[in-house]
């Protein structure tokens, strides 16, 4: 389960400052999430087949197989292809898992180079349920979200915001009247700014996973935060 800000902040104007969502070519566009008004930076991608094959491939032969999470500085290795269960049997096993590796090494370094951040936590996982149903904000400074298989994340633009309504355990009093709910699409890879982006303190994006329970989706799902950036402090 995400962090999430559960108190009132008593924020009942349409969502706070203005909500802009800024759209990349490429990962080094998204640098672009530190400009102010800048609320999300979204690189819009295709899920790549043959990872989405893999991970297939482990839901049927390796059903109990969750995906992974650690902590780490900026300045620690870590190997990723360890964490990722080989898949000999199967055609695309191999050449599915490779791409996924090599795709989940290259986002860590470019989130690390665009965010600076000192400490990061990653999380991949597979998740069948609506653990994150409700609206909320991340008490964190900038999240990545990629969604790989299942449908994308969703969020709510300033002005659909009914910021008082967080952390009561109700969408329809996060949700205004009328209010539009947006969503990543699967591939896409988008920084979102949390409650903790230096500054931006009760203006972070409002966001939930969809629901999927008793719909027989599954979602694999790559979360990397940044806790803070003390270079913006």
């Amino acid at each position: 389960m995400d962090l999430f800000v559960d108190f009132n902040l008593g924020l009942d104007r349409p969502g706070g400052r203005t909500f802009s969502v800024q759209r990349a070519m490429s990962f080094a566009d998204l640098e672009k999430v530190h400009d102010p008004g800048v609320s999300l930076a979204v690189w819009g991608r295709v899920a790549q087949s043959m990872i989405v094959r893999y991970l297939e491939d482990l839901e049927r032969e390796r059903p109990r197989y969750r995906g992974f999470s650690f902590k780490k500085g900026a300045a620690q290795s870590e190997n990723l292809e360890d964490y990722l269960v080989p898949m000999p049997s199967t055609e695309t096993g191999g050449l599915g898992r490779g791409m996924l590796h090599r795709e989940l090494r290259a986002l860590v370094s470019s989130f690390l180079g665009v965010s600076r951040a000192r400490f990061y936590h990653l999380r991949f996982e597979k998740t069948e349920t609506d653990a994150c149903r409700l609206f909320h904000t991340d008490l964190t400074a900038i999240r990545l979200l990629c969604t790989y298989k299942g449908p994308g994340t969703q969020y709510l633009k300033s002005e659909d915001v009914l910021r008082a309504g967080l952390g009561g355990g109700c969408n329809e009093k996060i949700v205004r009247p009328g209010g539009s709910v947006h969503s990543l699409e699967t591939g896409d890879v988008a920084l979102l700014k949390g409650d903790a982006y230096p500054g931006e303190f009760g203006n972070g994006v409002v966001h939930r996973s969809p629901t999927i329970e008793g719909l027989g989706l599954v979602r694999w799902v790559l979360r990397i935060d940044a806790p803070s950036l003390d270079w913006l402090d």
